[in-house]
């Protein structure tokens, strides 16, 4: 009798250990889950940071959020459409970035040359645009051809940020900075999200 009761207990102690480490788990996932909404929060609040340094390039930086693939299609169903337009398997989709960005140069004067009766050629040549175009003149102005080059060098670097020191040093986020050299880039909007199981 006396066994039976002491067996009664050990496997009552193992379920109450069972069901405390359980518990200690499911907290310590919704803490995580907690930490994520709130690093999302501030991310999508914070916006774009953009600013030219010394050389006269573009400096900008975003932080990542940090998204469940099944909660990309209530942030933005237009990524989901361009993932799967790219044939690539959201579930093997680690992250992804969007960047909107437009060039804007203006000039007061554009070099145009005649070449024969009625029909002219324009150019604007710099080190980062190459603008040439033919203009026919008859009736009335026409542009028969226009060509234009834009050059530039973009480099694009993921930050892991941490939180805590040493041993205890864990990641909390990913922050994306965005390098363009050529002066006439101006970044409409730029994010980076990180999927997450």
């Amino acid at each position: 009798m006396r066994g039976k009761v002491i067996i009664g207990g050990i496997i009552a102690l193992m379920v109450l250990i069972g069901v405390v480490v359980n518990q200690r788990r499911q907290i310590v996932e919704i803490r995580k889950e907690k930490a994520t909404y709130q690093r999302n929060f501030e991310t999508a609040t914070s916006g774009l940071e953009a600013y030219r340094n010394a050389n006269g390039e573009l400096v900008a930086k975003v932080n990542a959020l940090e998204l469940k693939r099944n909660e990309l299609n209530r942030y933005s169903e237009g990524l989901e459409q361009d993932i799967k337009a790219l044939n690539v398997k959201l579930k093997n989709a680690k992250a992804a970035k969007v960047i909107e960005y437009v060039y804007i140069y203006k000039t007061d004067t554009i070099l145009i040359t005649e070449t024969a009766p009625n029909r002219y050629f324009a150019s604007l040549t710099d080190e980062w645009i190459k603008l040439e175009q033919w203009i026919s003149v008859d009736d009335k102005p026409s542009i028969d051809s226009l060509s234009l080059e834009v050059r530039d060098k973009l480099t694009l670097i993921d930050e892991v940020e941490y939180k805590g020191w040493w041993f205890w040093r864990k990641p909390i986020g990913v922050k994306l900075h965005l390098k363009s050299e050529n002066p006439y880039l101006n970044i409409d909007r730029m994010e980076s999200i990180e999927f997450r199981k």
